[in-house]
């Protein structure tokens, strides 16, 4: 009798304890919804394996409400002895976690200009996401979007002004957006154990696997997963259909822009060592490089920028719009190596649809546009044969880039001068080999389906505006986002009736993709084919109608395919030797 006395009094126990958690998880969540300036409106909640969460409401373009958790961990901290460290898994939190603001972004150069796709507050602890659905309880489960922003591997935000849900989730998905370490912080490699590098594109693999493991409590279909990006945000995406591909984290991409295969994205083995040697001289840290870590262990964030900072003022004006810590290839005895081979020598097993804008190089040559005396001009024509082989990324992978330089301008200059007449000629090279050619090469070693696609719709808003030129002469690298996202937080936008049918269009094809993996809708009158020949059909989204088109820039293309730009890695992966300690 005493036994079942006990049983019944640990039961009641038990309950109560049950009960009192409860009422006090409904006590804070309402606590949640006053402070947060919503008092009477229940906010809207759900829990992920790490604790409870209460986000806020959002309203989109369309009128539709849907929720919003913002500033979720996916990671520990970055900070003190985990800085230079692979990413480790957040820790659980008591209570209910206040998820209605944005955390700041990764730590990057001050955002002057008011650049809606840069952050404007910055902190080293960083490595939060947000996550936007329509509804937590879904039935069925919804296609989940999870975006990965650009910005040269040095800059961006997932900052919900500018990549909020205003526009995607008009229609049935669920949209995830996150900070990952940028520049010196997360892509800086020594090229031995102690730091492999890569840290940026872990930190984003360590999002997707938070993503999979908690998208089911937003409402989200863990086996119906796209990950989309754009620039070095679309290079990302494919080197994780590349090199995360066996984990089973996503099964499909969206590349606009970028391509693993850019020249500026990936940096070749032995080729960092210079850039180590005058960061040591900088910083006056030792050359061994465990010390060298630990001393950049105890330099401030600002002292690690300024030192960044220094290092790139070295580069031309074409490169400092490009990466200078870049993805590597990481030593054969790291455990959590990411990029283990050369990305041209691999292939794509994914659903695919990626594209470019008209002129994409419009935006990493603004400031020749902008330079109202000609020098700039007047130095590469001067001196081509030494200055685009350093710009264009071929110095270190041609066996004579002199020649090659020379077969540039011809090509594109027809033996005239590079100045302000020809400049559109410049940004079109420059096009081809920072993007066109390389999304081209991946559309080609894909063996999934890909769709193809060309942005030549000129809307009322372009990227180079914020960037100083005054002229409008295309559509330049990253024009595609204001079509996609609200981009908020650099003052009011222009924005046309044509340009909300377009950004309706294009809103409608990408989750198109996402949800079923053909980006055409229903009743739509063009049908989007995939690619199915080595001359590249495409859709033209057009100025006044959308296309199917042949073969995308052929002439140009085919002049590439035929360059011979890159000799064969010889240097392959970076040994680690007996004496070296290996860490994850």
């Amino acid at each position: 009798m005493k036994i079942w006395r006990l049983v019944v009094v640990n039961i009641l126990t038990e309950r109560r304890e049950m009960w009192f958690s409860r009422l006090f998880l409904c006590l804070e969540i309402l606590q949640l919804s006053t402070v947060s300036g919503n008092s009477g409106v229940e906010p809207p909640v759900t829990s992920v394996t790490q604790g409870h969460l209460a986000g806020r409401w959002f309203v989109t373009r369309g009128g539709r409400t849907v929720a919003g958790f913002l500033g979720v961990p996916y990671a520990k901290p970055p900070l003190g002895a985990f800085r230079f460290k692979s990413p480790e898994p957040p820790s659980r939190w008591e209570g209910v976690l206040s998820a209605t603001e944005d955390k700041p972004g990764c730590p990057q150069k001050k955002n002057l200009q008011k650049i809606p796709v840069r952050a404007n507050i910055v902190d080293e602890d960083c490595l939060y996401i947000n996550v936007f659905t329509p509804d937590v309880k879904a039935c069925p489960k919804l296609s989940v979007m999870v975006y990965m922003h650009g910005g040269s591997f040095e800059f961006g935000t997932s900052s919900s002004a500018a990549f909020g849900p205003e526009y995607l989730l008009d229609e049935d998905i669920i949209l995830v957006v996150f900070n990952s370490r940028l520049g010196i912080l997360g892509f800086l490699s020594l090229e031995h154990p102690v730091l492999p590098g890569n840290l940026g594109l872990k930190d984003q693999r360590a999002a997707l696997r938070w993503v999979k493991d908690n998208i089911a409590q937003f409402g989200g279909d863990p086996e119906k997963i796209t990950i989309f990006g754009e620039s070095t945000g679309a290079a990302s995406v494919h080197y994780h259909l590349i090199f995360t591909a066996h984990e089973g984290l996503f099964r499909a991409g969206i590349a606009d822009s970028g391509s693993a295969r850019s020249p500026h994205v990936f940096q070749r083995p032995g080729t960092q060592r210079a850039l180590v040697e005058k960061l040591i001289n900088v910083t006056n840290c030792p050359s061994d490089p465990v010390r060298l870590v630990e001393c950049l262990r105890h330099r401030s964030v600002s002292e690690l920028l300024e030192i960044q900072g220094a290092l790139k003022k070295t580069s031309s004006e074409i490169k400092q719009r490009t990466p200078l810590f870049r993805p590597v290839i990481e030593p054969d005895c790291v455990e959590d190596a990411l990029i283990t081979t050369d990305p041209w020598n691999t292939t794509i097993d994914f659903p695919l649809l990626q594209g470019a804008n008209e002129i994409d190089g419009l935006l990493f040559t603004v400031d020749f546009e902008k330079d109202k005396t000609d020098m700039k001009f007047q130095m590469l024509n001067d001196n081509y044969r030494n200055i685009l082989p350093f710009n264009l990324f071929f110095d270190d992978t041609s066996e004579n880039p002199e020649e090659i330089a020379n077969t540039l301008k011809t090509f594109y200059f027809e033996h005239k001068m590079i100045d302000r007449e020809h400049y559109l000629d410049l940004a079109k090279m420059v096009s081809d080999d920072r993007i066109n050619y390389g999304l081209v090469a991946t559309t080609r070693a894909n063996r999934g389906k890909t769709y193809f696609y060309q942005m030549n719709y000129k809307g009322s808003n372009t990227l180079v505006r914020y960037l100083g030129s005054l002229a409008y002469y295309g559509v330049s690298h990253a024009d595609e986002l204001f079509f996609l996202f609200p981009l908020c937080g650099a003052g009011e936008r222009n924005i046309t009736e044509s340009d909300t049918v377009v950004s309706k269009q294009i809103v409608k094809m990408w989750t198109n993709f996402a949800k079923y993996l053909d980006p055409t809708p229903v009743g739509c009158p063009v049908q989007w084919t995939p690619v199915s020949s080595s001359s590249i059909e495409y859709l033209n989204i057009g100025q006044h109608k959308i296309s199917m088109e042949k073969a995308f820039l052929k002439r140009r293309m085919e002049f590439w395919s035929n360059l011979p730009f890159r000799n064969k890695i010889e240097k392959g992966r970076p040994q680690c030797r007996w004496d070296q300690v290996c860490t994850g």
